[in-house]
């Protein structure tokens, strides 16, 4: 056990929301021959489908951090952060349905000045 009062421990919890985006796009590649020799006349590339999505998930957030006072009013501190939103499903009924798991891991640090 640390006998200094100069260092914070501490735990953290809650609610987390958060935005997230999605975007799918496809092409198909089209060549037009020749019928009597074979020969490639012209390859095009053309946009077959360009999809986007975005929603605001809901979840919750975990995390720990340690904070240490350097003198009266100023200290630092490092943080971690875990959110878990759950899954979601992109473009739901289109075809092109996608089903994702989101989460999120921060590290953070700071400075602190205490008025």
């Amino acid at each position: 056990m640390i006998e200094d009062s100069t260092w914070l421990f501490y735990a953290t919890g809650g609610l987390a929301v958060g935005g997230a985006q999605f975007a799918e796009s496809s092409t198909g590649t089209i060549t037009v021959t020749k019928t009597v020799s074979g020969a490639v006349v012209s390859t095009t590339t053309v946009p077959i489908s360009a999809l986007s999505g975005s929603a605001t998930l809901v979840g919750f957030a975990v995390g720990a951090g340690i904070e240490k006072m350097l003198d009266k009013n100023w200290s630092i501190k490092v943080e971690y952060l875990f959110m878990d939103f759950g899954s979601y499903t992109f473009l739901a009924g289109t075809g092109f349905d996608t089903n994702v798991k989101v989460i999120d891991n921060v590290i953070r640090g700071g400075v602190n000045y205490k008025f």
